[in-house]
């Protein structure tokens, strides 16, 4: 038993962040001329947005932190 509207936004969100990562990605590959550091402020960014949301999981008076992350 599949839930359809679950499914379905599950998928968007999903979508959804694929293109905000894809497009920061593309803006530091458009601001660098070296591809090797578009590279690693892309990296870094996904890493910082996936460690305050881990950061904000922690504690409740940390929970803000989860805010500031995709």
């Amino acid at each position: 038993n599949l839930n359809k509207e679950l499914f379905l936004k599950i998928n968007v969100v999903g979508g959804l962040i694929f293109l905000v990562v894809s497009a920061y990605s593309f803006f530091f590959s458009c601001i660098c001329n070296d591809e090797r550091k578009a590279l690693s402020y892309s990296a870094s960014l996904t890493i910082l947005f996936f460690v305050t949301d881990m950061v904000g999981k922690l504690s409740d008076k940390l929970e803000w932190m989860r805010n500031i992350s995709l």
